[in-house]
């Protein structure tokens, strides 16, 4: 019985591996922390960002159809 015993001690005593360090940890490690790194708000969140997306949206729809009724008129007179 007390080999069953040591054969069991011998078992669970098993040594671990140190782990291994990746490279995103060293990575980590080798930038600064004082560093003050901006927050930026998405445009999208807050109500002027919504205006003026709206506007370049609307703006380069615009911009095509009015490409196109010079374009026509241009045309128009050579016909």
């Amino acid at each position: 019985m007390a080999n069953k015993e040591q054969k069991s001690n011998r078992e669970t005593k098993k040594k671990k591996k140190p782990a291994k360090k990746d490279s995103k940890d060293s990575a980590k490690d080798a930038v600064s922390t004082t560093a003050k790194v901006p927050v930026f708000k998405d445009p999208t969140k807050t109500l002027w960002g919504k205006i003026i997306v709206w506007i370049l949206i609307f703006g380069m729809g615009a911009l095509i159809i009015v490409a196109l009724v010079i374009s026509i008129v241009n045309n128009a007179g050579g016909i």
